[in-house]
């Protein structure tokens, strides 16, 4: 029998809790740094390692922000996202300042791949499990 704390919680539950609290505010972090990154880049060239960490940062929010419950809407969501973003910055590329724009729609595109990657894997996989 598992020892029970206060309220009849398990020191697992607990555990997996915490575990979840923690994840949640790394992932929300790796999105916020991820876009203020993605925009900062789209103004300044911060040079050739920004790609592979937007890339990075993407995987940390697929794996850590979004739940199995989220991940169909997130998908489709994210799906609809670049295709939008990939016909405005094309669109954007040909005025004046559009190419700032036109990086910064890339380095979210950037970011939204590796995380949709991530999420579809993880969906694949609870589908195959049921």
């Amino acid at each position: 029998m598992m020892p029970q704390w206060g309220g009849g919680i398990t020191f697992i539950q607990y555990n997996k809790e915490v575990t979840d609290m923690a994840s949640s505010k790394i992932g929300r972090w790796a999105f916020i740094i991820a876009a203020l990154l993605a925009i900062l880049a789209g103004f300044v060239s911060l040079g050739t390692a920004v790609p592979w960490i937007l890339i990075v940062l993407g995987l940390i929010v697929g794996f850590m922000n979004i739940t199995d419950k989220e991940s169909e809407g997130f998908l489709i969501a994210t799906v609809a996202l670049m295709v939008a973003l990939k016909a405005l910055s094309d669109v954007f590329s040909g005025f004046a300042g559009g190419l700032t724009l036109k990086s910064i729609l890339d380095n979210v595109v950037t970011i939204a791949a590796p995380a949709a990657v991530v999420v579809a894997v993880k969906h694949l996989y609870q589908a195959a499990q049921d």
